[in-house]
């Protein structure tokens, strides 16, 4: 097989299982690999590692995988240059280490800068469609990962990169520093977190754990068992069964990335714990259900509490709503703000 300007190494894969093309032009991949079904047969887990690039993976109901490498100036002066293939490879050649590869059960992709090389003038690209079934671990450096319509186990890494989770069900972690997180229409078990950077989940059901440091977090229509952890605002509409949310403030840090803690209950499981250092809490509950409060506030506010034994001070509230039911406990050093709809 000719040799392309990757090393490209096959484990127990005869080369007419595979194809590669270069395309040099805009908006194409420069290279495309493709695994036909008999290649992907003992294949379940996909693993890339990108520097100064992003990765998209989409599943489909095919049994092949295609990934094409698209690559891309990094400024506008080098991406408005007509580039030839020969100095696209040349430039990869210094400055990457590029290697496609089956190694047993997984697909391994590499596209890494070279230590000793100067700043390359082009990032890497992977966009790839594989079975929905497959695994995935990826790693970018400076670069975004988006991973859609999978199933399996998912494990996503990112420094200076954004993470989006679309349609997606399975086994999802997720860690990401100077990025936000996006997570829709997704289910089973999730967990995911971020420095310095936002999170965003809508339409999701699983276990849910959801971290923050340095940004808020936006969640709505999510279903199941949800653990939230931040440092800035939170607004929850829509939540269905157990829920413990956090808000961990820095002190004197001159900001407070955020605003108040918000959550709409649209059903509950056994519990609800909401607690933060210096935020106020509003919190809206159904009110046809049973529950045990618990709640600690520099002020306390209710509307619509009715068939109430108890406690009611300016500062507590601790007692039954009709016999019980759901326990509810907030935390707050400001004013908690709880009405019965």
């Amino acid at each position: 097989m000719k040799k392309l300007f990757v090393l490209f190494i096959v484990s127990s894969l005869n080369t007419s299982l595979f194809t590669a093309c270069l395309n040099a032009q805009r908006n194409e991949p420069f290279t495309t690999y493709t695994f036909s079904a008999l290649a992907m047969s003992p294949v379940n887990v996909l693993e890339a590692t990108v520097t100064n690039g992003s990765i998209t993976m989409t599943g489909s109901s095919n049994s092949e995988a295609v990934v094409e490498m698209y690559v891309s100036g990094n400024s506008p002066a080098i991406r408005s240059r007509k580039w030839s293939d020969e100095e696209i490879k040349q430039e990869l050649e210094r400055t990457y280490n590029i290697e496609v590869k089956v190694d047993g059960e997984k697909i391994l992709i590499v596209a890494k800068q070279k230590s000793n090389s100067r700043n390359s003038q082009f990032g890497v690209y992977l966009k790839i469609t594989a079975p929905a079934q497959i695994n995935s671990n990826f790693q970018t450096t400076n670069g975004s990962i988006q991973i859609s319509d999978l199933s399996g186990s998912h494990v996503l890494q990112s420094t200076n990169g954004s993470l989006k989770v679309e349609n997606t069900s399975g086994n999802i972690s997720g860690r990401t520093t100077n990025g936000s997180i996006t997570v829709t229409n997704s289910n089973d078990g999730i967990d995911l977190r971020t420095t310095n950077g936002s999170v965003t989940a809508r339409n999701c059901n699983g276990e849910i754990i959801l971290t923050t440091t340095n940004g808020g977090i936006t969640a709505k229509d999510i279903k199941g068992e949800l653990k939230l952890n931040s440092n800035g605002g939170m607004k929850l509409e829509g939540i269905s069964g157990n829920l413990e949310a956090k808000i961990s403030r820095v002190r004197n840090t001159g900001s407070d990335n955020g605003s108040d803690m918000i959550v709409t209950m649209e059903s509950v499981g056994d519990y609800v714990k909401l607690s933060t250092d210096r935020d106020n809490v509003n919190l809206t509950l159904p009110v046809s259900k049973g529950y045990d409060l618990d709640v600690k506030a520099n002020n306390i506010k209710t509307s619509g509490l009715n068939y109430f034994s108890g406690s009611k001070e300016k500062r507590s509230l601790n007692g039954k709503v009709s016999n019980g039911g759901t326990k509810i406990e907030i935390s707050t050093s400001e004013q908690a703000n709880i009405v019965f709809n």
